[in-house]
């Protein structure tokens, strides 16, 4: 290994250092709690060379947000790659989602707090954009399947119900139950419910409403859930099960 490609993984490690300490930071001490001084200070790194890869606090929150959503486009990737109808490959979308917030309660939760504090609006411009083409990427993956079955005559969407409408009320629902599932005072009142289940099964209830075929009642969309979990997220299912969760 050359000097040059030795310093670039130095430099690489370092920056994914200083990223998870600060997501980490972001969640036990919160927004006003996080500094740059502190995450020296932990990383026992000098202040200038966490400024080396950070411009400012809120680049690096940016950047810590550009981070994660880059793990969430990889399972959402991989899990529109599922082998089924449209209905089905959505579903295992839903999935990969339910995946991601399970194993990574911590990466949510910053992620929660960086979407409220509006940072990505004070990052630099670059840093800007790369989150944006991430948020592209990860709405044309729900939107490419929502375009397939209305190709396909499996969906017929109203005139004034677009793909892009129908994404944001699964990505609510979805967000929505995960929050409602990590707050525990909210957690104790539906404690009887299996939340993973019950989301999914809301998701199906939507869909069928749009009449979406094959409606629920014609298709067991839980046996697709576990061909999902065998066949694209194996490894990640049984991390799962041995934190004690399903997805």
């Amino acid at each position: 290994m050359g000097t040059s490609e030795r310093k670039g993984r130095e430099r690489a490690e370092r920056e994914q250092r200083i990223l998870d300490v600060g997501r980490r930071m972001l969640v036990t001490q919160g927004y006003h709690g996080l500094s740059m001084d502190r995450i020296a200070g932990e990383i026992e790194y000098s202040k200038g060379i966490v400024y080396q890869h950070f411009s400012s606090k809120d680049d690096l929150l940016c950047a810590i947000s550009v981070d994660l959503l880059k793990e969430a486009v990889s399972f959402f990737r991989r899990a529109s790659h599922f082998s089924g109808q449209a209905r089905e490959r959505l579903t295992a979308v839903a999935v990969a989602a339910q995946l991601l917030f399970r194993l990574n309660p911590d990466g949510f939760q910053a992620q929660l707090i960086l979407w409220v504090n509006s940072i990505a609006e004070k990052a630099p411009e670059e840093r800007q954009a790369s989150l944006g083409q991430l948020h592209a990427e990860a709405t044309e993956i729900f939107m490419g399947i929502v375009r397939d079955a209305v190709q396909r005559k499996d969906l017929v969407l109203p005139a004034d119900l677009g793909p892009l409408t129908l994404v944001h009320g699964m990505w609510a629902m979805l967000v929505g139950a995960e929050l409602l599932a990590q707050t525990r005072k909210t957690a104790a009142s539906f404690e009887s419910l299996d939340f993973g289940a019950v989301t999914r099964r809301n998701l199906q209830v939507f869909w069928d409403g749009l009449g979406w075929k094959p409606l629920s009642t014609k298709w067991d969309y839980e046996e697709t859930v576990r061909r999902v979990l065998d066949e694209q997220f194996a490894e990640e299912h049984e991390k799962l099960l041995k934190m004690g969760q399903t997805p």
